[in-house]
């Protein structure tokens, strides 16, 4: 069994911009990407309908090809080995139902797809998500489980408290360490060099997930600078059952992820 809540996902340095597999299914990478980023107006929030518990947690599909994160707040994340992109957005669930809009974000252009993926996530009475994503007049349909994918870390009851300590970034050569405090963190990403200031929020989610805002000052790159919604989450990215937490921001012109593991 992976021990990764997001294992085709997440693969970039801690909150560098872009980076890492995932994103679309080949059917759908034929949206036009655009230069203009589209403005993301919406954040997870308690005001949308949360994702009830039956279906909270990390999810792949069959061939672990597609990986799907549902938070309790209705913040969704979907990857796919094939292409360099990450579908992202709010769902709003009635029941065991969750529709909504998703953007997709293109790591190779560093850019926003001018189309929103319509989305569609469903419980099965076998207890597997059936998922429909649709772009322009291309739908595609997967079922996802969470067989193949480790939730123990995420499906624990922690607060901002629990994170604190250090952390680093352990996939690049050059590891980014961060420290956290009740929930606040400010580090040196060392892909742009940006000073990034993390403040994570507890809105008494049942598992390990917390909303934040983030800031990013004096990048290499000036137009990365900016403010950022996300949200923070734990799960196993290894196989030495090291504690990891998972970071995952966006603004209306770029979204940045990684993941550290525990010092």
């Amino acid at each position: 069994m992976k021990k990764l809540l997001l294992p085709l996902l997440i693969s970039s340095t801690l909150i560098a911009c872009g980076g890492g597999g995932g994103g679309s299914s080949t059917e759908t990478n034929t949206t036009n990407v655009s230069t203009n980023s589209p403005t993301i107006s919406t954040t997870p929030s308690e005001s949308e309908s949360k994702a009830p518990l039956s279906v909270v947690g990390g999810f792949s599909n069959a061939n672990e090809s597609s990986t799907l994160l549902i938070s309790e707040s209705g913040f969704v994340l979907f990857g796919n080995n094939n292409v360099n992109s990450v579908f992202f957005g709010d769902v709003v669930w009635s029941g065991s139902t969750g529709t909504g809009s998703l953007r997709e974000f293109n790591m190779n252009d560093q850019t926003y797809s001018e189309e929103r993926v319509i989305t569609t996530l469903s419980l099965s009475s076998d207890n597997k998500i059936s998922a429909t994503f649709t772009v322009s007049s291309t739908t595609i349909s997967d079922t996802f489980d969470d067989s193949k994918v480790d939730n123990s870390e995420f499906k624990k009851d922690r607060n901002l408290s629990s994170y604190d300590g250090t952390w680093f970034e352990y996939q690049e050569s050059n590891p980014t360490t961060l420290t956290f405090k009740d929930g606040q963190s400010t580090f040196i990403e060392n892909i742009d060099n940006c000073t990034m200031s993390i403040s994570a929020k507890d809105d008494g989610f049942t598992y390990s997930e917390f909303l934040l805002t983030a800031t990013a000052t004096n990048c290499a790159t000036n137009t990365n600078n900016g403010t950022f919604d996300g949200i923070m989450f734990s799960g196993t990215a290894t196989t030495d059952n090291t504690e990891d937490v998972t970071i995952f921001t966006y603004n209306d012109r770029v979204a940045r992820w990684g993941f550290a593991k525990r010092l």
